[in-house]
């Protein structure tokens, strides 16, 4: 019975499942062979590059071993890893790199941002030395601006205010062997853009799409992506301007842009509480202008769900470790 040039040892195939930090899961798998007839380690070496191939279900091979035994015989051991893939919920594991995206991180930073503003929402006068401060009857009165911010003749310069902003990124895990397919190109798609549809707690036009930033290195096979979001509120049934000239605006959504066209009115203004009135020219809201400035896209194609990702730890698991009740 003549001898075979090598024997895959039972415990081939071997491997182990650990739960990483970031609570993805790392799988590492050991092909191992008896092989004869190799008199030197460079020989069993390329027997074993040859043997066991660059990937196996799924794994990329991270290193080749070669113990040797004695008269040409060796162990050569094939190991290879899987650094981050998809835990228990419905996956292929056996054979994949991680078959679907997995959620690592949420962070969020709800600092206001600035926007300038012409119109107030309420205006209260202080006292003048110009002629927009007068005295009928030893009551003072001023030249309404109907709510217009820093007027200067007939420009209307407004000011910049801090308004809601809510800014968020999401770490996940996704396969590499997709990622630099056609997600690239969706990526690249839908920065600049605005859901066009609810997306996690945000409804139309409400969330801006910033953009995506990752790494990838040779022999990877899940890469991490952090995508970044800037949110604004939807503002509904507001007025700009005030008193007679107030505009009605019946919905403005989050990011589009809205702006104001003053023109010159005369505008009547009554002092000292006696009915007595003035006739003045002041800058008043003439039109109110609601721009798209960015357009409304699919985020479902980003393929990280709807919803804010579930990163937390369930409540009931720390009753369960510490016995409470």
């Amino acid at each position: 019975m003549a001898i075979p040039e090598y024997i895959e040892l039972f415990d081939s195939g071997s491997g182990e499942l650990s739960l990483n930090d970031d609570g993805t899961l790392s799988r590492d798998l050991q092909l191992r062979y008896l092989v004869g007839g190799k008199p030197g380690y460079l020989e069993a070496e390329t027997w074993g590059k040859a043997r066991s191939p660059l990937t196996y279900r799924g794994h990329r091979r991270k290193k080749l071993g070669c113990q040797a035994l004695g008269n040409g015989w060796w162990i050569v051991t094939a190991d290879y890893s899987n650094a981050a893939i998809q835990g228990e919920g419905g996956e292929d594991n056996q054979d994949n790199s991680g078959g679907d995206p997995v959620a690592n991180t949420v962070a969020f930073d709800t600092t206001g941002h600035t926007e300038h503003i012409t119109t107030a929402l309420s205006t209260s006068e202080a006292g003048s030395s110009e002629g927009a401060f007068y005295e009928d009857f030893g009551a003072p009165y001023y030249a309404p601006m109907m709510g217009a911010i820093n007027v200067d003749g007939d420009q209307v310069h407004g000011t910049d205010i801090v308004v809601p902003s809510f800014n968020f990124t999401e770490t996940w895990t996704m396969p590499a062997s997709w990622v630099l397919d056609t997600y690239i190109a969706t990526l690249y798609e839908l920065t600049g853009t605005v859901n066009k549809s609810r997306f996690r707690v945000f409804n139309e036009a409400e969330c801006l799409f910033l953009g995506a930033r990752g790494e990838m290195t040779r022999g990877q096979t899940m890469v991490a992506i952090t995508y970044s979001f800037s949110a604004r509120p939807t503002r509904q049934n507001f007025k700009v301007g005030s008193g007679a000239f107030a505009i009605n605006v019946a919905i403005k959504y989050g990011w589009d842009y809205l702006w104001v066209k003053y023109a010159k009115s005369n505008v009547s203004a009554t002092f000292g509480g006696l009915g007595n009135f003035n006739t003045f020219v002041a800058p008043v809201p003439a039109v109110v202008y609601i721009d798209k400035i960015y357009e409304r896209k699919d985020f479902s194609k980003l393929s990280i769900g709807t919803s804010f990702p579930a990163v937390y730890q369930p409540r009931q698991s720390f009753s369960r470790i510490t016995g409470a009740a």
